[in-house]
């Protein structure tokens, strides 16, 4: 077993600016993830196969697809 290394991290962000960001980032790629599954469903896909595409389960596909409509 060898040691553990340690790494110098620049900080040039505060960390909570950092955890900011990253929180904005999942949201946006949450809702780009919902997009691709409308997309497949707008391609004659059906609703388990772009579940499954989109790594949702089935139900929440089902989920997506009445909020989308409901709009």
């Amino acid at each position: 077993m060898g040691r553990k290394r340690i790494y110098e991290v620049a900080k040039r962000i505060p960390v909570e600016e950092l955890d900011k960001r990253i929180k904005r980032l999942e949201k946006d790629t949450g809702v780009l993830k919902r997009l691709y599954f409308i997309r497949y469903l707008c391609r004659g896909m059906s609703v388990e196969e772009a579940a499954e595409l989109v790594g949702v389960t089935k139900a929440t596909g089902y989920a997506w697809l009445k909020r989308w409509n409901s709009r």
